[in-house]
């Protein structure tokens, strides 16, 4: 017995290159180190505080996996941060820095620097734009501000990273920015009261049945040409248990425990399914960018993170998108390559890697 849960969607890998207390110094925001909102209890969201105090005003309250990039180490408690659109393609690298952003201080004791801030599950939550389809919504550059960023349309889905007042400091495709809490209801993951955790929008169905006692192989693409994993030998039996997504070109977008430390992300034949069930189609839509970076392709963003190849820096690739924002599982971007190196493939990079 199957079924799909979710549509993996998207937020941050974050790295710091130092821990001085001494400001910080660059020659632009983009060029700062940063940090990961770490709360131990993911429900709770962290202050952003006017002064390095926690008796200071808060600024806003922000969820686990939100990346902050560190303006100045004011002491071993607080840093001096700035919360805004980030460097990455898949991140709104077009988007100008002086809209959309916010600054403050936090404390050190909830951030997580270096390797340690990938390591930090996503704890936000999405919304959606709640009005009329005859109006379109402002993406707004400050809280209260009445410049626009992008206009949404109604029912356009945001990550939500943080929470300040009446107002949500929400991530939109490539851009962010702030809007009114009258403007938008919660649709999954925490809320503006700590809520649940988790930040994968929900994708509800039917069970779905497998043909049972098959084995089927897993692609890397929705086609036999597609790079397999494990070697060339991923493959899923129909008795296990599987997650679907959806179906494109004939094959369904599925998930599945290997052991307890290691899952795969991959692709196995519609053919699968026993009988007549609703499987959502993935319109997949294509954006361009290169790898700023050398990394490796996953099919396991969320737990062993194994290669499935490694890709060089300037290599051309496909981000791929649903429903105009970038398809992430947790600080992850989901992502084609095709360079000839090897078959097409498939799979997660860190986000901040395009």
């Amino acid at each position: 017995m199957i079924s799909y849960k979710r549509i993996i969607t998207l937020f941050l890998c974050l790295i710091l290159a130092c821990a001085t207390l001494a400001p910080v110094r660059a020659s632009g925001v983009y060029d700062l180190p940063t940090a990961v909102v770490n709360n131990p209890n993911p429900a709770d969201r962290l202050n952003l505080r006017t002064a390095p105090s926690s008796g200071a005003s808060s600024l806003g309250r922000y969820y686990n996996g939100t990346r902050v990039r560190i303006l100045e180490y004011t002491n071993a408690d607080w840093v001096k941060v700035w919360i805004g659109p980030s460097a990455g393609v898949a991140d709104g690298n077009h988007q100008d820095p002086n809209m959309g952003y916010i600054q403050g201080y936090m404390s050190r004791r909830y951030l997580a620097f270096g390797s340690a801030g990938d390591r930090v599950a996503w704890a936000g939550s999405w919304a959606q734009v709640n009005g009329s389809d005859s109006r379109v919504y402002p993406l707004r550059s400050a809280i209260n501000g009445d410049r626009s960023i992008v206009s949404l349309p109604n029912r356009a889905m945001l990550q939500v990273i943080g929470v300040n007042s009446d107002w949500y400091h929400v991530v939109y495709d490539a851009f962010t920015g702030f809007m009114p809490a009258s403007e938008l209801k919660i649709v999954s993951g925490g809320s503006s009261g700590g809520g649940s955790t988790g930040g994968e929008l929900v994708a509800r169905g039917s069970e779905l049945d497998l043909k049972q006692n098959l084995k089927y192989y897993v692609y890397s693409g929705p086609g036999s040409n597609y790079l397999r994993g494990a070697d060339g030998k991923a493959a899923v039996a129909t008795n296990d248990t599987v997650e679907v997504y959806g179906v494109t070109r004939g094959y369904l977008f599925v998930s599945y425990p290997i052991n307890s430390t290691t899952w795969r992300f991959g692709y196995i034949t519609e053919d699968a399914i026993a009988g007549p069930s609703y499987i959502p189609d993935l319109e997949f839509k294509t954006v361009s960018a290169a790898m700023r970076y050398d990394c490796a392709l996953t099919d396991d963003p969320y737990y062993s993170r194994a290669p499935l190849r490694q890709i060089r820096a300037g290599t051309s690739v496909t981000c791929l998108t649903l429903n105009g924002a970038y398809v992430r599982a947790g600080n992850y971007v989901y992502i084609e390559v095709r360079d000839g190196v090897t078959a097409p493939a498939r799979g997660f990079v860190p986000a901040d890697a395009i």
